[in-house]
């Protein structure tokens, strides 16, 4: 007796959604020049599941898009580490 085979394929799809309350306040990336969420070090740490130690490098690197603010906070962009991941 002949042994059947079944090969099962399995497509995901994954899709990531920020809340937070309206842009205005949220800056937005200067390198993409849109209005693409931009997130502290640790939210993308926690979004992308990206060790924040490696975000920091990478930043610093330039491989991501980033904007510091003036109170010292750094904001990343969440287009440029989805792309990169």
């Amino acid at each position: 007796m002949r042994k059947r085979k079944t090969t099962t394929t399995i497509e995901t799809h994954e899709i990531l959604t920020i809340r937070r309350p309206a842009l205005n306040g949220t800056p937005c990336c200067t390198i993409c020049l849109e209005r693409i969420p931009m997130l502290t070090l640790e939210e993308a740490a926690l979004q992308t599941g990206i060790k924040q130690v490696s975000l920091s490098n990478s930043l610093q690197a330039g491989r991501f898009h980033s904007t510091e603010m003036t109170d010292g906070r750094v904001f990343v962009c969440l287009a440029s580490v989805v792309a990169r991941k």
